[in-house]
């Protein structure tokens, strides 16, 4: 599939690759890269042993990164004056930076150019770094260093992932003309000091400044900008975007050069690296009158209204191609964050701002907002927690794994088609899950009006109605999407409606009588179990219970199911006027709803879901057959089903309750759920938050010397994935050390391993350490009715949850807390409606 309409990015016709021919080695190693995270194409940037570059001196070439790293210095913009003591707050924080380099600060910058600049178009990076004045600060800015390290190399990977993402492009571009090739990249690292003080940065007066003090660069005069910023830097990037410098993707709505300044250019992304400035702050003026400074989500935000606008004209005009072409002319935003879990101090902001961008993008119509194969709104703006690293490391994702890959490198990805990372956008951030991406890159633009969107090869496009526009979805009204090939109706609104039976059972009872039943019930249940379990005690000890112990006791089997008579009829009817006030709070009725329940197969897996939810399991089946890697021998869906190790049953829906672990309904009872491999994949952490998550932690820790705390959040579908997987791989192998023929393997990971508090030091105490773990999880009520924790606790194949989150589910897996490895909804298009009204409804009394 190609994505017709791009705008151009640069001094010709368009910047855009042609999309790379299915069977060459362009589309072959992008494909590659996207599926298995640069696994692939990792080996072209690993640095042979040699000499290491030499960060004391201004020009460093990195042919190993196939980058110059050049500072500039003599420019007319940026900071005045040198280093600082003191930055204005009074504070007893001294200025470390001159310790740290020979050089000063002033009207300076470093730029990361390819040592090999193609005559193609160009990509221009302007970046805004942190504080760097403090001792705690490791380095000062992006200056040369005294040490022969640098911020940019050693802690944030700039040369190592632009030099990745370069080579990328370079292979795409083979055989293709230069102005049809994937842009070069250009970085431009503004120098800093202080609390992110950078001086004054005209954006296109200062990138012209920089680019002429280049040789290699004098001669780009047109580029595609991308403006980023990480901690402090937030401050200087919100300041451009909000002075325009951020308006259009579109250079054919560029406003002309003003005399004397440099021409404008069009807007490719805002990158937002664990940087302040997210959100709208309200200050007081010295007058005492209290003003506001734009966050970068109020931007966000502004081009969300104007889209929303703008789509639902064209769309009125019986034009859908404008509708697409204008998501196609604005900007995008990738805000990378460390989670609240791993202690990230902009979590609460980021996620703020995630609910506010997807509250806005539900208002606009689909297919534009979440639900095409096309680039939707949805792509445009999205925000990514980056799990297991910290903010001086955001932008490498930690300098512990490969240097090639960061969130640099994804945002460059992103830049070219934002369809690339949309499993890593999950719900629970406000970023919502989309179908599955086509594996062709987009096309380049063309002049005049785009054509209306192709069919997607993989993920199914909405079907036509008879003006021939994409079926819309207007809010308050069921989308009209066709059912997919091979599901049948299964109408359930009979299972679902509130009857006069439930309106008779609710009116028999007081809340407050309802309240003390509930009350009764919970804990009678608690007593009587308590006393049955003190009987087989007694018994056991051949004695009995005391009289008033067994009058008690009997007392509550009689009791307790009248009660329950009472109690379980009323939790039914409240349940059902439950689901009845959430259909309506979301535009819709339960006969109109339940009216499109469909039955189906998912790889000969029997289902029986909501329309909606039928789409997205079609889309990630056609997604499964059609992938070469993951059904190399073109099975079809029966087979390949059975290849792939999926149980031959799944739940689905279910009468109206509340969510295992949880108070709101479940999705099960809308139809936007399915429970799949259930035996081998257990809900962890939801009935023991102890045990399994103690074990856990100490047997990837002991094998893999990577602890893996599942009732954390570990990041997006596939980063949760790899985790979980690794975690319980490690499980199998940490219960195999059991047996004795394993006490080698043992005794070679207590050697490598270095123990955590409260570990054992020596094999013996690990020994039984590892006999009372096996005791305590095989009896944990996680995995009661599941497989043996001897076999782990994830049979899933990537490829089947990969699919699933492509087409738009949201994985259990990916929970921030507690872990239902078997569970897929759908939070997006209709499905965050009904999802968004369940978590606010107040349950009925």
């Amino acid at each position: 599939m190609k994505v017709s309409g791009l705008p151009s990015r640069s001094g010709g016709a368009t910047s855009r690759p042609s999309a790379p021919a299915r069977n060459g080695p362009a589309h072959q190693l992008l494909r590659l890269q996207r599926a298995a995270g640069n696994q692939a194409v990792a080996g072209l940037v690993q640095r042979a042993p040699g000499d290491k570059p030499n960060f004391k001196q201004d020009d460093v070439h990195l042919k190993d990164e196939g980058v110059v790293r050049r500072r500039v210095t003599g420019l007319k913009y940026g900071l005045k004056g040198g280093w600082q003591g003191k930055y204005g707050d009074g504070k007893d924080d001294k200025s470390f930076e001159a310790e740290k380099t020979a050089q000063k600060p002033e009207h300076s910058a470093v730029v990361i150019f390819p040592e090999k600049l193609g005559g193609g178009p160009v990509q221009v990076i302007l970046h805004f770094h942190g504080y760097g004045f403090r001792n705690g600060d490791p380095y000062a800015g992006f200056a040369t260093s005294k040490a022969g390290k640098t911020r940019d190399y050693h802690q944030e990977h700039w040369e190592q992932q632009t030099g990745q993402v370069g080579k990328e492009r370079a292979a795409a571009n083979t055989g293709v003309a230069a102005d049809k090739a994937q842009p070069s990249i250009v970085t431009i690292l503004a120098q800093g000091r202080g609390k992110s003080d950078f001086g004054e940065v005209p954006t296109f007066d200062y990138i012209a400044d920089v680019l002429s003090k280049v040789p290699e660069l004098s001669g780009v005069k047109q580029y595609s900008l991308i403006q980023t910023g990480h901690s402090g830097g937030g401050g200087a990037l919100r300041k451009a975007v909000h002075g325009g410098q951020a308006a259009t993707a579109d250079r054919g709505k560029l406003p002309a050069a003003k005399a004397g300044q440099a021409a404008p250019q069009p807007a490719d992304m805002i990158v937002m690296l664990d940087a302040i400035a997210m959100l709208d702050v309200t200050k007081k003026g010295k007058d005492d009158k209290s003003y506001k400074i734009l966050g970068i989500a109020s931007w966000a935000l502004a081009h969300i209204a104007r889209l929303n606008t703008e789509i639902r004209a064209a769309l009125k005009a019986g034009r859908p191609a404008d509708a697409q072409a204008a998501i196609l002319a604005t900007p995008k935003l990738r805000a990378y964050y460390v989670p609240k879990s791993d202690r990230g101090s902009y979590a609460a902001a980021h996620t703020t701002a995630a609910g506010l961008i997807s509250k806005a993008i539900a208002e606009i119509p689909e297919p534009y907002a979440t639900q095409s194969a096309e680039v939707t709104v949805s792509d445009l703006f999205r925000i990514v927690p980056v799990a297991g690293t910290v903010h001086e490391s955001l932008i490498s994702k930690g300098t512990k794994g490969k240097e090639e890959d960061g969130a640099i490198a994804d945002a460059l990805r992103a830049s070219l088609d934002p369809r690339i990372d949309r499993p890593a956008a999950p719900a629970a951030t406000g970023s919502k899950a989309q179908p599955a991406i086509p594996t062709t890159t987009p096309a380049p633009a063309t002049k005049g009006p785009a054509p209306a969107p192709a069919p997607a090869t993989k993920a199914p496009a909405p079907a036509p109605t008879a003006a021939g526009a994409p079926a819309t979805v207007e809010k308050g009204k069921t989308a009209t999407a066709a059912t997919p090939k091979g599901w049948k109706a299964a109408g359930a609104a009979g299972d679902y409606k509130v009857t006069q039976a439930h309106l008779d059972t609710i009116a028999a009872q007081t809340p407050e009588e309802r309240k003390a039943d509930v009350k009764t019930w919970d804990e009678g249940q608690k007593r009587l179990a308590e006393l049955v379990k003190a009987e087989k005690a007694a018994k056991r000890k051949k004695g009995e219970l005391s009289e008033a112990d067994a009058k008690e006791m009997a007392d509550l089997k009689e009791s307790l199911p009248k009660v329950g008579a009472r109690m379980k009829p009323a939790q039914r009817a409240l349940r059902h006027q439950d689901v009845e006030l959430i259909l309506k709070a979301a535009g819709h009725t339960v006969d109109g709803w339940y009216g499109d329940v469909r039955s189906g197969k998912f790889l000969n897996v029997k289902v029986r879901v909501h329309k909606h939810m039928a789409e997205a399991l079609q889309r990630a089946e056609d997604t499964l057959v059609a992938d070469t890697t993951a059904n190399p021998d073109k099975l079809d869906p029966v087979a390949l089903g059975k290849k792939l190790g999926m149980a031959d049953h799944a739940s689905d829906m279910r009468v109206p309750k509340a969510a295992v672990g949880g108070t709101s309904i479940s999705m099960h009872t809308f139809g936007l759920a399915v429970d799949l491999n259930y035996a081998g994949n257990p809900y962890l952490g939801n009935a023991d938050k102890k045990v399994g998550r103690a074990v856990i932690k100490r047997a990837s820790g002991l094998v893999g010397n990577a602890p893996v705390d599942i009732l954390t959040s570990l990041g997006s579908a596939k980063q949760s994935f790899d985790k979980l997987t690794a975690a319980s791989s490690a499980l199998v192998t940490y219960l195999s050390f059991r047996k004795d023929e394993n006490r080698e393997a043992l005794r070679a990971a207590i050697a490598g391993h270095t123990a955590a508090k409260g570990e054992p030091t020596d094999e013996a105490g690990w020994v039984k350490q590892i006999e009372k773990d096996h005791t305590a999880i095989t009896k944990s009520a996680d995995f009661k009715g599941h497989t043996s924790p001897e076999k782990g606790f994830m049979d899933f194949q990537e490829s089947v949850v990969m699919a699933l989150a492509g087409a738009g589910l949201y994985w259990g897996g990916e929970y921030a807390g507690t872990k239902d490895l078997m569970h897929f909804d759908l939070r997006t298009g209709e499905g965050a409606k009904i999802h968004d009204a369940r978590t606010a409804h107040k349950a009925s009394q």
